[in-house]
């Protein structure tokens, strides 16, 4: 773009991400080998208020998340969280929108 002035031009980009739907990846196997190693639901940058947490079969809460996409890595306070099958409660925080699922934890 030119300025009115002659002050020279500059251009600028920017990056639009367009998600169609939210994809929430049912299973993964945090161990290390490159492939599936975390539980990432990319579609969350699209909802900057979201809350995240993930529940083992007693109900604890074992990750949260909230505001800032952060993939969980299968751990629990420091330690290794058992295979298995662990419930999920998603808040967009948006029209009251809440999902929930589980996911599938393979060691």
């Amino acid at each position: 773009m030119q300025s009115p002035n002659n002050c020279g031009s500059s251009t600028d980009t920017v990056q639009v991400k367009i998600y169609k739907g939210i994809y929430i990846p049912n299973a993964f196997t945090p161990n290390a080998d490159g492939l599936n190693d975390t539980w990432n639901i990319p579609a969350l940058d699209a909802y900057p208020n979201f809350e995240l947490v993930v529940y083992n079969r007693y109900g604890q809460p074992v990750y949260q998340n909230s505001k800032r996409r952060i993939p969980w890595n299968g751990f629990f306070k420091g330690e290794e969280s058992a295979p298995g099958a662990y419930t999920y409660v998603i808040k967009l925080n948006l029209l009251n929108l809440v999902l929930k699922g589980t996911v599938l934890l393979i060691r």
